[in-house]
């Protein structure tokens, strides 16, 4: 299948993966339900006409100022820190690089466990044109040293696997 048990309310954590598109639009990883920060969603957006990486949550998200190149493979990575519960507290990476400058409309992550996590879609009706590589969730806040280390040499840190919206380790 497509979906596994989505980790739930807070805890830290990081997504990442490779992404291909050239789509202006489409998510990439997402789980939760449409209540007040419940909603999970890592996506492909169009800002100023530019594709960015964005994190949302019902209420809030948080969008990146670098440019996600259309039709050529992309490392992605999300990173919610240890006690942080806010979506601006989010970093986003592309190609290993921590973003400068993402803009935020601030709100509290709680997010819920009802929905299994999705990949490459939206739960509904649209789907992300492209490809998607080595997604990967961890149980932790990886540091920016770790972020550079998957994007470069694809090497593998702990990896978590998400199970009944606890993190086991692997």
């Amino acid at each position: 299948g497509n979906s596994i048990s989505s980790p739930n309310l807070w805890y830290p954590r990081t997504c990442c993966g490779w992404i291909n598109t050239h789509d202006d639009v489409g998510d990439i990883l997402s789980w939760g339900s449409a209540a007040a920060g419940q909603l999970w969603r890592i996506r492909v957006t169009p800002e100023s006409d530019i594709r960015r990486l964005r994190v949302g949550i019902i209420g809030g998200n948080i969008t990146g100022s670098l440019p996600i190149p259309a039709d050529q493979w992309v490392h992605v990575a999300v990173v919610l820190p240890q006690g942080k519960t806010n979506i601006q507290d989010v970093i986003l990476y592309v190609n290993g690089i921590v973003d400068p400058a993402p803009t935020a409309i601030g709100a509290t992550i709680n997010t819920s466990d009802a929905t299994d996590v999705t990949m490459g879609f939206d739960g509904s009706a649209e789907y992300l044109k492209g490809y998607l590589d080595d997604v990967r969730i961890y149980g932790r806040a990886l540091t920016a040293d770790e972020i550079e280390s998957v994007y470069t040499t694809g090497s593998t840190v702990q990896r978590w696997n998400v199970r009944f919206g606890l993190f086991t380790a692997r």
